[in-house]
């Protein structure tokens, strides 16, 4: 009985340690089940995988819900793929049971993974539905406010920037709702990352800043390299390469010390761009080896496009001109697969400058135009 008060006040630990001590599976699965979503919200995600894995398999198999959780853990710790198969197995149980709240969830959250995949279109679809099933429901609040962020992002790679800014707009209006600060202030630096793609600078630097504010608040070292990160590339653009690498070395050094592998891995990308600017090359060459090898484990497609491009850039400044299209190469596969006008835009760009340094004007133009 303590423990069902526990859980109904919200005081998870409590409950939990509670029910081992009892020794009742069934209850812990629920009392987990009904965790998840305030645990994710507050980023209590080491916890959850914890007590998830600690549960029978028989039990998280019978339980969607937790199996969506599942999914949402292996997607924050990087593993994208395996996350993806947790949530296709969410989404097949769930439709089966017409559990319309829990599907919603769970299509909300794919649609992120299928973003960091490079799935735009998948990813909009999934958010799109998942608006459609909490339609009109109060308490669903917090999922329609994913699924708006989720395509908000994916409109961001596919070009689509009006869209993107838009709805990720109606993202921060819904959590400004619930006064989920936290996720208000993730909503704020995707909004700075399309202003900052739309070229108003004024207005990235204010949505970065809030953000940041926010994290700083807080605390929390780990979302603050991400802020730093895109700060960074700010000052970056803008030519001031002694402030951006300042920024880059701390929000790596926080990076490393939260064990945040996708903002290490994003912060070397970006180190790398700064190096070859320099013509520090093979510090450059060390920075994107370095990012590829973290690619491998997060299942990034963005980063790794990125990363073939630059280096076909690199190659090319260098006269490795067979290396630059090797390069090109396996940039050009990754675009097949995401079908992205905004990422083809980015490699005809790099396929044109490899032209002219073939002196293939006529290609060069095809390529450029």
């Amino acid at each position: 009985r303590i423990a069902q008060v526990y859980t109904e006040r919200e005081d998870w630990a409590r409950a939990y340690s509670l029910y081992n001590r009892i020794g009742d599976d069934s209850a812990t699965a629920r009392m987990v089940e009904k965790a998840g979503t305030s645990l994710i919200r507050n980023a209590q995600f080491a916890l959850l995988a914890k007590w998830i894995d600690a549960l029978p398999v028989e039990l998280l198999d019978a339980r969607p819900n937790l199996i969506s959780h599942k999914g949402t853990v292996l997607l924050i710790q990087g593993q994208v793929d395996k996350s993806l198969e947790y949530l296709d197995r969410a989404e097949i149980a769930q439709r089966a049971n017409k559990d319309r709240s829990g599907l919603a969830r769970t299509l909300a959250r794919r649609a992120t993974a299928q973003r960091y995949l490079g799935k735009y279109q998948a990813s909009i679809q999934d958010g799109m539905e998942a608006l459609e099933l909490s339609k009109g429901k109060a308490d669903l609040r917090l999922v329609q406010a994913e699924a708006n962020r989720a395509i908000g992002a994916s409109y961001n790679y596919l070009g689509k920037l009006d869209q993107a800014y838009d709805t990720l707009n109606r993202s921060l209006s819904l959590y400004r709702s619930v006064q989920d600060s936290q996720n208000i202030a993730m909503v704020q630096l995707e909004l700075g990352v399309c202003c900052q793609y739309r070229g108003n600078t004024q207005n990235a630097v204010k949505h970065y800043e809030q953000s940041l504010n926010y994290w700083l608040s807080v605390n929390n070292t780990s979302r603050q390299s991400f802020v730093l990160n895109n700060l960074g590339s700010l000052h970056y653009l803008s030519g001031k390469y002694v402030e951006a690498a300042k920024l880059f070395e701390r929000a790596l050094t926080l990076a490393k010390s939260n064990g945040i592998q996708r903002s290490e891995a994003y912060l070397l990308y970006n180190l790398g761009k700064l190096y070859v600017d320099l013509e520090a090359n093979d510090s450059a060459r060390d920075a994107f080896q370095q990012t590829r090898d973290a690619c491998q484990s997060l299942d990034d497609h963005y980063l790794l496009l990125m990363t073939d491009l630059a280096e076909s850039a690199m190659a090319r400044r260098e006269g490795e001109l067979s290396r630059a299209h090797a390069y090109l190469k396996s940039a050009q596969k990754l675009i097949q697969k995401s079908q992205s006008g905004f990422e083809n835009s980015l490699w005809s760009l790099e396929a044109g400058s490899l032209s002219l340094s073939e002196n293939n004007p006529g290609k060069a133009a095809q390529y450029l135009t």
